[in-house]
């Protein structure tokens, strides 16, 4: 076919595009460590995290990562230079379109359903007198689309309104109890 490159440029090529999906994936896990270390914190809990995370990597590294590099790239240049360049990307283009109607909706829920618990734990960690009740909350928000979310981000990282609750309950539920603090 006219105007297209020699086999070993497409293979070239691809494993190029491999290699950015590589680079992407190691600028990603930047984040992911920073993160993990927010929420984890540096106990070990977090030393446990990291190690159950690295060997199911490791494995994807050394054997699905390398299977696929080497089956791909060769059967999508094979097929490129069968069928032509503008099918391959039709080709690419309908698979990458499931992927990501598959991939990105449960991602989606999976940090909806993250963000959601995080106040609970964060809770649990700073030993809060009312995890309980947070925790209650981080549900019920689940219910309601995220809408008390806000609610119990603040009650799990403020001490100072457990507090003014206390004095104003102590009051009667006047108010007087802030005026006089």
């Amino acid at each position: 076919m006219p105007g297209t490159a020699p086999p070993g440029r497409q293979i070239a090529a691809g494993a190029f595009v491999i290699a950015l999906g590589n680079i992407a994936s190691r600028l990603l896990g930047m984040v992911r460590d920073p993160a993990t270390a927010a929420v984890l914190g540096y106990e070990a809990s977090a030393s446990a995290f990291r190690t159950a995370a690295r060997v199911p990597t490791m494995v994807y590294d050394l054997l699905i990562g390398g299977a696929i590099s080497a089956a791909l790239i060769p059967v999508f240049s094979g097929y490129a230079e069968r069928e032509g360049r503008a099918e391959l990307w039709r080709l690419v283009n309908a698979v990458l379109t499931w992927v990501v109607l598959i991939i990105v909706p449960i991602i989606a829920v999976a940090v909806f359903l993250l963000i959601h618990i995080l106040p609970e734990k964060i809770a649990e960690r700073k030993k809060h007198p009312q995890a309980k009740a947070i925790q209650c909350l981080c549900l019920l928000s689940l219910v309601f689309g995220g809408l008390l979310w806000p609610l119990a981000w603040i009650w799990a990282f403020n001490l100072l309104i457990l507090a003014l609750a206390t004095l104003v309950l102590r009051r009667g539920g006047t108010g007087r109890a802030l005026e006089e603090a």
